[in-house]
């Protein structure tokens, strides 16, 4: 009688039964821990060559050298959160030896917040003219035991800083009066934010306010989006004075796509002109000027640009 008697080969196998790890919300500056319970399940012993981790804020700070058949052993990974601010996601890389080599992906993730912050960094106040009062307010929140407060940069603008009873959420608000000889156009400037916090001492809100004259011209760009060539379309463009000052429209250049019809000569506190997009224009791409010249003082001569685009029918 022969017996044979057959052995199953020796295989090495390391596995990790949670390779991702959701750590939820963190705070921000926080040394965390994330565990990983390794296991062989193999045949015969593993052992870890090499454990790298995609970022140099995090650090291995426990592992196991080697494992037997059906051992376990933790890796820990020690992270730093005071780089980060939002959604955050690492991935790490082990590598091992037995009866063969193989290599291991492990993640984490996590959500860092800060102790407080500003829920916006830029706020708009829109436009105006001289004289008038711009307004608006910026979310802020907090956490317990972390005051906040105004600091001495503010530029142009009157701030205010009211947080709720208990001091969790609160509200930065600004206004500015717009100066009588402010200059047309587009102003900036940073309203600072400072806490007790020494990990954020402070944060900047950018202001950005239009400084507009009394003639309003809306829209100031014409786009007429993609039209079949056998469709016309039409829009208006409105030409108005802030203050109620009646004024005339001299001419209105003629151009090469659109048929512009004004309200005539009188003068008037508002001009509604009717832009209309004639059907029979040629395929493909355009874009020009749109010229509308005004007896106004801001506006002797305007410019709409315009864009559209024709396909066959």
């Amino acid at each position: 009688m022969i017996i044979l008697l057959v052995t199953s080969p020796l295989t090495a196998q390391l596995i990790c039964r949670k390779p991702v790890v959701d750590l939820g919300r963190v705070a921000q500056a926080r040394r965390i821990d994330v565990t990983f319970l390794l296991e062989n399940k193999g045949t015969v012993p593993v052992r870890l060559r090499d454990v790298r981790v995609s970022c140099f804020c995090a650090k291995v700070k426990k592992r196991p050298v080697s494992l037997a058949p059906g051992g376990t052993g933790k890796l820990v990974i020690t992270l730093d959160t005071g780089a980060f601010e939002g959604p955050v996601a690492k991935s790490i890389l082990v590598t091992w030896d037995g009866s063969r080599q193989g290599a291991l992906d492990l993640a984490f993730r996590l959500n860092v917040h800060p102790s407080w912050a500003l829920e916006e960094s830029v706020l708009h106040l829109g436009g105006g003219c001289p004289g008038e009062v711009l307004r608006g307010e910026v979310g802020v929140s907090a956490d317990e035991g972390v005051h906040l407060s105004l600091g001495s940069h503010q530029g142009p603008f009157r701030s205010r800083l009211l947080m709720e009873k208990g001091g969790r959420r609160g509200v930065l608000k600004v206004e500015w009066t717009i100066p009588a000889k402010s200059k047309l156009g587009r102003k900036e400037a940073l309203v600072e934010v400072r806490s007790d916090d020494p990990r954020k001492p402070n944060q900047f809100a950018r202001i950005i306010a239009v400084v507009e004259g009394d003639l309003q011209v809306r829209p100031r760009r014409l786009d007429l989006g993609l039209r079949k060539s056998n469709v016309g379309l039409t829009r208006w463009v409105v030409l108005s004075s802030r203050a109620g000052r009646p004024f005339k429209i001299r001419r209105i250049l003629e151009n090469a796509f659109l048929v512009v019809e004004g309200d005539g000569g009188e003068a008037l506190p508002v001009h509604r002109l009717r832009v209309t997009l004639p059907p029979g224009l040629p395929e493909g791409p355009k874009r020009g000027d749109l010229w509308v010249e005004t007896d106004h003082p801001e506006g002797a001569r305007i410019r709409i640009p315009y864009t559209f685009r024709i396909m066959k029918p």
